[in-house]
């Protein structure tokens, strides 16, 4: 990503819209500790620029537990029984499309979230209602979670910094709300009983 940013600076571009993640700026879980020195190198740069850091989104229901939800009606998580508040790639498209074609966001750094925090037990009980079935939250421990993404392909330092989040997940360091996306756009974020009846032909 800073080859990115050093050939943009090259290219003439004038402004850049970082993807970065919920708590960069702590460097508290490995992915925080990935992304903050892209946006330190971004803020070098001398170029224009604007971080996002949004948490994890709620498409990752679809995208990464989908096929056991449909298979097993459960999903797997060692984030234990911490709430999460998730945020849908819809509003961080939203306020992506905004910063990039408004003025005043420059040197801004945003955190995104949804509108409240759930634990995954509570998830469950949203995707239970939205697909009609009852669908379980089954909590397994950080080595299960490990062993389980090992076995799925994926490689080995990804699987250790997914571990990771699961326990920064766990010490309950992803609940917070913040007033970014209704600030910036204008409307509520989207929830997540919104987001399940929208996607819940896609976890049928």
């Amino acid at each position: 990503e800073r080859n990115v940013v050093d050939e943009a600076r090259r290219a003439g571009v004038k402004r850049i819209v970082k993807l970065s993640v919920l708590g960069a700026a702590q460097e508290a879980f490995s992915f925080a500790r990935w992304h903050r020195p892209v946006e330190r190198h971004i803020e070098a740069s001398g170029l224009q620029w604007t971080h996002l850091r949004p948490t994890g989104f709620m498409q990752n229901f679809v995208n990464y537990m989908g096929d056991t939800i449909r298979t097993q009606s459960a999903f797997y998580s060692s984030a234990g029984g911490a709430a999460i508040n998730h945020v849908d790639v819809r509003d961080v498209a939203a306020v992506a499309s905004l910063v990039l074609t408004a003025t005043g966001h420059d040197g801004k750094a945003y955190e995104l979230t949804g509108p409240a925090a759930l634990t995954y037990a509570q998830a469950a009980e949203i995707l239970s209602r939205a697909l009609g079935r009852q669908i379980r939250y089954v909590p397994i421990t950080h080595e299960q979670y490990k062993q389980a993404a090992l076995a799925a392909g994926t490689p080995a330092e990804y699987a250790d910094a997914l571990v990771d989040l699961e326990r920064y997940y766990a010490e309950g360091k992803a609940a917070e709300v913040s007033p970014a996306v209704r600030q910036l756009t204008g409307r509520d974020p989207i929830s997540f009983e919104q987001f399940a009846r929208d996607y819940a032909a896609k976890l049928r």
